[in-house]
């Protein structure tokens, strides 16, 4: 009878244990549903709050600038047909690059950027009116990331403006068909041969 009590007093133990590192699990499952969704929500929000893009477009690069609170975009047509610059805020651009009914050929370029070390990138960039817009985006070892935008004159080796983003504000976009058009577009030979231009 002794060896039933033990038994019962066992199984008993092993039930409590079980019971509460289910209630354990399912509250850690919970927890994980409830950040990925609050993940989901805060990234959603961060493109909202980010882009110039509209709403039915594809925002390719797009942050808020910390110097003036301004947003720089590169955004293209929900067909994926026209691709187009835009800085500003809000319902009030400065410059919008080529003017969306403009048929002309591609303007931009994308570039490699090369770093000692472990550490790369790319750009975006075009020229207008004499000078030239760097979107650019670096990435490196010990979580190191850099991106702004740099605003260069052509006949100049220096650049007039470096702007970095906000880090917590940086949309880039991960869709492949995007990425694709995108890496046919041409090299700038200044960015090859000399890589970002400095403001000094």
């Amino acid at each position: 009878m002794s060896n039933v009590l033990q038994t019962l007093i066992a199984c008993r133990g092993i039930w409590r244990m079980s019971l509460r590192y289910s209630i354990f699990f399912s509250g850690c499952l919970f927890l994980c549903f409830v950040s990925n969704f609050c993940w989901a929500q805060v990234s959603n929000q961060a493109t909202a709050s980010s882009s110039l893009c509209a709403s039915e477009e594809h925002t390719v690069f797009s942050c808020v600038l910390n110097n003036n609170k301004k947003k720089v975009s590169l955004c293209a047509s929900s067909d994926l047909s026209h691709f187009y610059y835009v800085y500003g805020r809000d319902g009030k651009p400065e410059l919008i690059f080529p003017p969306k009914d403009d048929s002309t050929d591609n303007p931009f370029m994308r570039t490699y950027l090369h770093f000692m070390g472990n550490t790369g990138g790319y750009t975006y960039s075009f020229i207008n009116d004499n000078f030239k817009y760097i979107i650019y985006s670096i990435s490196g070892s010990h979580n190191y990331e850099a991106q702004g935008l740099i605003v260069q004159r052509v006949s100049d080796m220096r650049a007039i403006q470096d702007m970095s983003c906000q880090r917590a504000s940086v949309v880039e976009s991960s869709d492949h068909a995007l990425r694709n058009i995108t890496l046919k577009w041409p090299h700038d030979a200044y960015i090859d041969e000399h890589n970002l231009p400095h403001t000094r």
